[in-house]
């Protein structure tokens, strides 16, 4: 178990967060400026969880990362690049 905590072996790749979160960010910058964080993530995780019937404390991020794109399309600040 200690290894999961100290950089063992079985712990998940760590450069998978600043990419995730880069991601929020600029979908929160975009497309939901006015929301508060607790009301974003609220309302994405809501999102997740009655869109695609997903437990959102489950998913990886790479999954997560699809859903947040998809939710931003919903935005009406949506601009497609």
């Amino acid at each position: 178990m200690k290894e999961l905590f100290h950089g063992g072996q079985n712990m998940r790749d760590k450069n998978r967060i600043p990419v995730f979160t880069k991601a929020l960010g600029r979908v929160w910058m975009q497309c939901y400026p006015d929301l508060r964080f607790g009301q974003l993530m609220m309302n994405f995780l809501n999102y997740v969880a009655l869109e695609h019937k997903r437990d959102p404390f489950f998913p990886e991020e790479a999954e997560m990362l699809k859903y947040l794109k998809e939710y931003a399309k919903k935005s009406p600040y949506y601009k497609e690049k």
